[in-house]
């Protein structure tokens, strides 16, 4: 009866019928705005994106920059409170879309430090056409994120860990 009155109305013009669910721009990965999980096609999907590898870019320049200047604070909010971290291995479990500026929000996790997850946020730099990293964060944490990340450190996972 349902469908009858549905396609009824089509037929008629009178009405659409819009399915429920996620409305993805047809130019934007399928990987983004998922949640992380151990899908290995999404792992892939999430390490070649252009923001994740611009992350791995940023961390280094923040390094290089240490080297020249150490005692030069790091224009990130937070920067400095993570910057032991960023020689270190890292793994991009999540890309969603920053929800009030241009930019990304990237989930990732850290090799060789505590089972937690922090929050990059990539900001779109119009100047540069591309993304910097504007703020380091803590995400927070529940059971099902550390089984996950403990899985992810394995080494069935390695090709998907930036170095």
């Amino acid at each position: 009866m349902f469908l009858r009155l549905v396609l009824t109305l089509i037929i008629i013009g009178n009405a659409q019928v819009v399915l429920a669910g996620i409305v993805q721009d047809p130019d934007m990965p399928w990987c983004i705005e998922r949640d992380a999980s151990s899908d290995k096609k999404q792992l892939n999907c999430l390490k070649s994106e252009s923001v994740s590898r611009t992350l791995k870019k940023n961390f280094d320049e923040i390094l290089e920059q240490q080297k020249k200047c150490p005692k030069c604070k790091i224009p990130i909010i937070n920067g400095n409170q993570y910057l032991s971290m960023y020689h270190l291995p890292f793994l991009v479990m999540a890309i969603t879309f920053l929800p009030h500026d241009p930019g990304y929000e990237l989930h990732v996790i850290f090799m060789e430090k505590p089972l937690r997850e922090l929050t990059a946020w990539m900001f779109y730099d119009a100047d540069h056409d591309t993304y910097k990293l504007g703020l380091m964060g803590g995400a927070e944490q529940n059971k099902k994120t550390t089984r996950l990340i403990k899985k992810l450190r394995g080494k069935e996972f390695k090709q998907f860990w930036f170095r």
